[in-house]
């Protein structure tokens, strides 16, 4: 069987890290984790709590046909809290596993609810950074989020149903999982030229969303470009735009947060690329806006004309020969970007625009920046302003 236990770790003013059963009533079933953490620090004052964690160690008995990873804890509700897994089996960061029909095995490396750590020589340091990355997502109220719960809830039931009964021992899953330590990898190092690039150019973005997923939408590009490389502009409310533009930025996001404030900006400025939510809500998460509604408007509305030229000069923007507009659609839904972009009728591709649909930037972040970096270079690419050749990754 699978030992399971939710620990609670802190982390002293000192730095010192320690780790307790959250039920006061229970000891430490996984003893091992008390020796991992011996003499690690985390000297970070903003982190500075206490943060709920689940362990999970599997074993090779416990793969059954029923057995998903630990994910039962998210189906069943029960103290929805991020877990970190362990095992022997080789179940590394790309999802491998020696036993083939359990290629659903990557849920455990998927998103912020599931980190997995290697049993090889770093395991002590991917414990301790999986640790700071959890606790960031606290500090950040990301596991708060509607978004991020339900998201983990939705996982877990695919993971439940990713393997058709009937088959041979070669399965096909109906549901495939990808790995966020593959795409960060991808990200810095297969893929890291292509990302320099990018970082090296100057952008104008219009971001079309709620407060909320601004907010997070803003601290996935300065984790690319860093803190003082990005600035943010809201223009919500056309009578009162509040501005917070560095000088030393080289990206500058407009934030709206509706669709008919965003087709409003579209028709004053040039941008690179629009960032667009699928859902938007107002302050009290209720659905105010759907962000296909702002495509099919562009398809029937006639474009206006570029009449400010604020910041025009510092961010130049970047069209090619067609002058599309590049479109980055993203959701933590992500089946239901694409469906229902089908069920309008709306194509990717088109004279006037190209559409990407992205990941959830608050659920799968390294695969939310993968895919970001990617389409802005191809924005480049289609602007012919870019160095490298093309080369297919994977």
């Amino acid at each position: 069987m699978a030992i399971s236990q939710i620990l609670t770790f802190t982390i002293s003013k000192d730095g010192t890290l320690q780790a307790r059963p959250s039920n006061v009533n229970e000891t430490l079933k996984i003893s091992y984790i008390s020796g991992l953490l011996k003499d690690q620090t985390i000297k970070d004052n903003n982190l500075t709590g206490s943060y709920e964690i689940r362990i999970i160690i599997h074993q090779e008995n416990d793969l059954t046909d029923h057995y998903i990873f630990g994910q039962d804890y998210y189906i069943n509700e029960q103290e929805i809290v991020p877990t970190i897994h362990f095992s022997e089996l080789p179940l590394d960061g790309e999802g491998k596993c020696l036993i083939n029909k359990y290629i659903y095995a990557s849920i455990v490396d998927s998103s912020i609810w599931n980190y997995f750590i290697a049993p090889d020589n770093d395991q002590i340091i991917k414990f301790v950074d999986t640790i700071i990355r959890i606790a960031e997502n606290y500090t950040n109220n990301l596991y708060s989020f509607p978004e991020a719960i339900n998201y983990a809830k939705i996982q877990a039931r695919l993971t439940k149903d990713a393997y058709i009964d009937g088959l041979p021992e070669s399965r096909i899953s109906p549901f495939v999982f990808h790995s966020e330590s593959k795409f960060e990898k991808f990200l810095n190092d297969d893929y890291k030229d292509k990302k320099d690039e990018v970082l090296n150019q100057k952008w104008r973005v219009l971001l079309v969303a709620d407060t909320n997923m601004s907010r997070v939408i803003v601290s996935r590009f300065k984790e690319l470009f860093g803190d003082d490389k990005v600035s943010y502009a809201n223009y919500s409310n056309p009578d009162y735009i509040e501005k917070n533009v560095n000088d030393n930025s080289t990206v500058l996001i407009d934030f709206v947060d509706k669709c008919e404030r965003g087709e409003e900006e579209l028709s004053k400025r040039k941008y690179d690329i629009v960032l667009l939510d699928y859902i938007i809500n107002d302050s009290k998460g209720n659905i105010k806006d759907y962000g296909y509604k702002m495509l099919k408007d562009i398809i029937t509305k006639p474009n206006g004309k570029t009449y400010d030229n604020t910041y025009q000069n510092f961010y130049p923007p970047k069209f090619g020969p067609n002058r599309k507009t590049f479109f980055f659609f993203f959701s933590p839904y992500k089946t239901a970007t694409y469906d229902i972009l089908t069920v309008e009728g709306i194509n990717l591709n088109e004279v006037f625009w190209q559409i990407s649909v992205g990941a959830c930037p608050i659920n799968t972040p390294q695969l939310f920046k993968y895919n970001l970096v990617r389409f802005m270079y191809r924005r480049l690419e289609d602007a012919g302003i870019n160095k490298l050749s093309s080369k297919v990754i994977f």
